[in-house]
């Protein structure tokens, strides 16, 4: 992983816990981790943007 390529960057020895508030535009249902090599790579898709959607109104 090239170095700019990262967001945080840190080293621990021992137990340890990070919690993180996620923005609602992203889709956690979908979310992906992978472990490898000692790094821990999280990834969390952005949801689809939904189209504006123009209607017609038909009045009587």
């Amino acid at each position: 992983v090239s170095r700019e390529n990262y967001f945080v960057q840190e080293c621990y020895w021992g137990s340890f816990s990070r919690s993180y508030v996620l923005p609602t535009s992203v889709d956690s249902d979908n979310a992906d981790a992978q472990l490898k090599n000692g790094i821990l790579t999280v990834t969390i898709p952005k949801l689809s943007k939904t189209r504006a959607r123009k209607l017609s109104i038909k009045t009587n």
